[in-house]
């Protein structure tokens, strides 16, 4: 029997927002060497760019629907 409630179960939706990015020649290189232990290149980008924008003061609004 398939239920047609929800039960919560599965990842946290992250892909709000897509962007292509051209990066120097190296670069991934680069952080390949540094990427910590089942890290993906996707998780270091995410929070290098979090990172940079605390860094930088950014004030951003909540996402859409109230999920982070």
């Amino acid at each position: 029997m398939i239920s047609t409630t929800q039960s919560g179960v599965g990842r946290k939706k992250i892909n709000y927002e897509q962007t292509p990015a051209r990066l120097r020649e190296g670069t991934l290189a680069a952080i390949a060497t540094v990427l910590r232990e089942k890290e993906s290149l996707a998780d270091f980008i995410r929070d290098s760019v979090e990172k940079e924008l605390n860094h930088r003061g950014a004030k951003r609004k909540p996402p859409e629907g109230g999920a982070e």
